[in-house]
């Protein structure tokens, strides 16, 4: 798979020039495009990826340097699949952020770089941080490999805003619950007349 262990970043003020469009030697690395000169507390958009190509993680960082300099960043680093480790080092900053290793590149992240983070498969982030009884549901199915089960989104200049949706056995989603950015929760539930078609109600 081409995307598998890669991540991209895009520069604000993107050249499309043949110097400035790179992959790391290894070929496991990540996309730049931006001239070829220094680029001196510029932001750059990146996104993050898990073992099976899904992304978890993206946001704005700052880096500085020349090309080359950030090319050979890149050609350093060995381990581009971020892994969820949020009940092993619960809260440890120095390790993970939201839940998720500091592996890949840019390593170097703070919470206040990243704009949204993707959570699958079960629901160990909701317990892990404590997401509260606002987000709980009953009669789901705890794990539903592939599906997406969580989410965070920076809500501009503020907080990450929650969201997790809920499976029934079939896989279905059948309850969805979102925090508002006046810091209320929209809780959409869904249940099924037959087997495919769904009646939604929202509270």
């Amino acid at each position: 798979n081409g995307y598998q262990g890669k991540a991209y970043i895009l520069a604000p003020d993107a050249s499309f020039s043949t110097d400035g469009y790179f992959e790391s030697g290894s070929g496991q690395g990540m996309y730049f495009m931006a001239g070829a000169g220094p680029l001196p507390n510029t932001q750059w958009l990146f996104t993050k990826y898990d073992y099976l190509n899904r992304p978890v993680m993206t946001g704005l960082v700052t880096l500085t340097g020349t090309i080359t300099q950030i090319r050979e960043q890149v050609a350093a680093v060995t381990d581009f699949e971020i892994d969820y480790i949020g009940d092993e080092v619960l809260n440890s900053t120095d390790l993970d952020l939201f839940g998720y290793d500091k592996t890949g590149f840019p390593n170097q992240l703070a919470e206040a770089d990243v704009l949204s983070v993707t959570y699958y498969d079960n629901y160990e982030f909701r317990d892990d941080f404590t997401w509260g009884s606002n987000y709980t549901a009953t009669g789901y199915q705890t794990a539903v490999m592939g599906q997406v089960t969580g989410s965070l989104t920076r809500k501009i200049g503020g907080d990450m805003l929650k969201s997790i949706s809920y499976y029934d056995a079939r896989i279905r989603s059948f309850t969805s619950i979102t925090e508002n950015h006046l810091g209320g929760t929209d809780r959409i539930t869904t249940t099924y007349a037959n087997i495919v078609t769904p009646r939604v109600d929202q509270t």
